[in-house]
């Protein structure tokens, strides 16, 4: 059991157009908190309330008025002024898309408000959204600290990668990353980003747009050099640091299950979330999704030892790609185009992938 009274956030509201948040969260934000906190921060968009950049650290609050002369600074060197009607533009899609994301992300609700562009908040974490979302106190702590471990590699990425395609090839790279520490191998772990994808088709299929889904990734796919990925050349020394990073989040999520640390009173309860997980199933048109209701070793399945793991990484790995600056379609393609890369090179499908699957 831990303590997370030693944990703070910080958030900076900031209302600029897209390219400004951008520039914001890597060459104002983040240079602040490696200057006061480095390698105990990391730093994430976030939606709630508006545009902002929550920064989650541990140790002494931050002082907040070097952090907000830091802001005025870096507005002034930039001349960033808004207009109450560009500041209202830019909060627009966030008011339209609030209350459904507050209850996908199981968030409590923060106004948005055109008065707080450029506002700083700080206060300790919220520790009973931490207990709705994660299975113990240690959980949430291998979340943090993988999460600050993996922190100067992405303001590296953003520094050094410049085009959406790189990006996205990058975001890729880290998908097979993670897929290859699996036990029994990249095959099978593709399954947990096919059940990702499967669901998006499903969901949009809902809304009727599940052709323009399809087409779009299908058209997006072939503008990317799949066929030799293995050889798609970006920045070695990143991707190998990436690598040892991650193995070692992967060794501390064993020990985390093998520890028995998944489970601690008023968190979210492993039974619950494997209920939780057949409800969501059950409400999906997806053939994949109803294959795997019917399994009868579902259960067993996902209360195991290697799917516990696995499931913390690529929880950890999901919630990098607001910081990449990925949106929601670039994640779910980057999703798409891996499935489809593995499928290709082991000439299979996940029928045949489920069949073989070792439990």
């Amino acid at each position: 059991m831990i303590d997370l009274k030693c944990f703070r956030k910080t958030n900076v509201y900031f209302y600029g157009n897209e390219a400004e948040k951008r520039a914001f969260y890597i060459a104002c934000v983040c240079p602040f908190f490696e200057k006061h906190k480095k390698g105990r921060f990391f730093a994430i968009r976030e939606w709630n309330g508006g545009p902002n950049v929550e920064v989650v650290y541990y140790g002494e609050k931050i002082d907040k008025k070097a952090l907000r002369d830091a802001i005025a600074e870096y507005c002034k060197k930039n001349d960033l002024s808004w207009s109450t009607e560009q500041i209202e533009e830019n909060l627009r899609s966030y008011k339209k898309n609030q209350e459904n994301l507050l209850k996908i992300e199981k968030k409590n609700k923060v106004d948005i408000l055109a008065k707080n562009h450029l506002r700083v908040c700080d206060r300790q974490i919220d520790i009973q959204y931490y207990k709705r979302v994660y299975n113990s106190s240690d959980h949430v702590k291998l979340h943090f600290e993988s999460r600050c471990l993996l922190q100067p590699l992405l303001e590296e990425a953003l520094v050094k990668i410049h085009s959406k395609q790189d990006m996205n090839l990058l975001v890729m790279k880290l998908y097979c990353m993670t897929m290859r520490l699996f036990e029994h191998g990249e095959k099978f772990a593709s399954l947990m980003f096919v059940s990702n994808i499967a669901g998006v088709f499903a969901l949009a299929k809902q809304y009727g747009k599940e052709d323009a889904f399809r087409n779009y990734f299908e058209s997006e796919y072939k503008k990317y050099p799949m066929g030799e990925f293995e050889q798609v050349e970006l920045d070695g020394s990143l991707l190998d640091r990436f690598s040892v990073a991650w193995t070692q989040i992967y060794n501390d999520c064993i020990a985390l299950v093998d520890e028995d640390l998944l489970s601690e009173k008023g968190y979210y309860r492993l039974e619950d979330q494997v209920q939780q997980a057949r409800a969501n199933m059950h409400g999906l048109e997806s053939e994949f999704h109803q294959t795997l209701i019917r399994d009868e070793h579902l259960n067993e399945m996902v209360s195991s030892r290697t799917h516990l793991v696995f499931r913390s990484i690529v929880n950890i790995l999901y919630n990098l790609m607001p910081s990449l600056n990925l949106s929601f379609l670039d994640k779910q393609f980057c999703c798409y185009a891996v499935v489809r890369y593995i499928m290709e090179k082991y000439d299979t499908d996940w029928k045949h992938i489920m069949e073989e699957r070792v439990i």
